[in-house]
Order: C-alpha cells, then structure tokens, then sequence
C-alpha cells in the first residue's frame, strides 16, 4: 500500500505518468481513491449551499465554512425552540403600555429595573429547554438575561 497525502481542498490521485513502476497503485485503491474524492468534492459543494444559504456575507477556509454553517443552524434549532429579542418586543406590544413590570423573586415579585437586563454568555440550551451558566467544556452563546429567583 502506498501511503498519500491528501488535501481536500483540491484532492489529486497520482497518475501513473508521475509514479515509478513499484509505487503504482492497483486498481482497486485507485477506485477507491477516486470514489473518496467525488465523495469529498460532493460534501464540500454540499457545505457551500447550506454555509451560503445560512451564512451570507461570511467567508473563509472550507473548514471555517463548514464550521459557520454548523453553528448557524444551531442558532436556527435553538430560535425555533425560544423567543429572540424582536419576537419579544412585538409580543409586548400587545399589551397595555402603562403597566408596571414586575418579575418572580422568591416567594414574592419585584418591579423589573432597566439594569437588571444584561446580555450573558451561558451554554446552549438543553433539548428540555433549560440553560446552564457558562462552562468551559460546553459550546455557548449570548442571551439578553432577565432577572428572577
């Protein structure tokens, strides 16, 4: 077997005009070799449409590509599942203006204060829909955080 170097941003099989007669491939691992860079050149065409479609305006090596369009259909499955800041104030205009806004603390309620309001980095959420504080050992995100018990 001869040991390749592949690089997936443009993967080339040795031909066998640039080879010596001892470090010929057989047909079979050039088979192979030519299914794995079809099946390479599909994945990253693949990735491209999901990182254009998710991420547009944002550029970078196939591998960034691919990680920016990971994490970005991890925001949309976590919006599907939460309200944003947008669907918040719309929901909140459908109330009355002049009420006060008061929130659970405890066993009582306090009035909401415009500096108890503060964007936190914690992790993402869980499938149940609860989310932990910040960790080292868990991806994260930025929430607009509002106070309670």
């Amino acid at each position: 077997m001869v040991a390749l170097e592949l690089d997936f941003e443009l993967l080339t099989i040795p031909s066998e005009k640039t080879q010596d007669s001892s470090a010929l491939l057989d047909a079979t691992e050039r088979q192979r070799l030519k299914q794995l860079e079809i099946n390479c050149r599909w994945l990253v065409a693949i990735t491209d449409r999901i990182h254009d479609a998710l991420c547009p305006g944002q550029y970078g090596t196939w591998q960034e590509r691919a990680k920016q369009a990971a994490e970005a259909a991890e925001r949309c499955c976590i919006q599907d599942a939460s309200m944003n800041v947008s669907e918040l104030i719309e929901l909140l205009k459908t109330y009355p203006r002049n009420l006060p806004v008061a929130y659970e603390c405890f066993s009582e309620h306090k009035l909401l204060e415009a500096g108890e309001i503060e964007i936190e980095e914690l992790c993402h959420p869980r499938e149940d829909g609860w989310v932990a504080n910040k960790r080292p050992d868990k991806p994260t995100m930025k929430y607009l955080v509002l106070p309670g018990n």
